[in-house]
């Protein structure tokens, strides 16, 4: 495991990381980490942000909100999908702000449920049934 670190270290040092050397910097956090509850977690976010910039897609977006709700609590992930969820579909503001607020009062579930609600709505308003 340690050579393994060194290696990641290496990688992250040498000039502007790549997909994989911050791919690769995440499972090492949490490889080192000695249990679950011990994972650096704020570390994990910002690779994820890093990772994002450097290779942005769909898939990094939805782990790094994942990391986000596991770092600071569930209704900040959900505020981070939910941001990601307005850029991605322009889902109308109203709706997805309704959303966060939902989130905020701490209930994910119906927070998921308005979105989804949104999410719908806009589908049949942009198929025009």
């Amino acid at each position: 495991m340690a050579r393994l670190l060194a290696l990641v270290r290496v990688a992250l040092q040498a000039g502007a990381p790549g997909r994989y050397a911050l791919q690769a910097a995440i499972a090492a956090v949490h490889a080192d980490a000695a249990t679950w509850a011990e994972t650096y977690r704020r570390e994990i976010v910002a690779l994820y942000g890093l990772l994002e910039v450097r290779w942005g897609s769909p898939v990094v977006a939805l782990n790094r909100a994942v990391a986000i709700g596991l770092a600071d609590g569930p209704a900040a992930g959900l505020r981070a999908r939910y941001e990601q969820a307005l850029q991605l579909t322009a889902v109308p503001a109203a709706a997805a702000g309704s959303a966060v607020r939902v989130a905020d009062s701490h209930s994910p579930s119906a927070a998921r449920r308005v979105l989804k609600t949104a999410l719908h709505e806009y589908g049949r308003r942009a198929s025009g049934t």
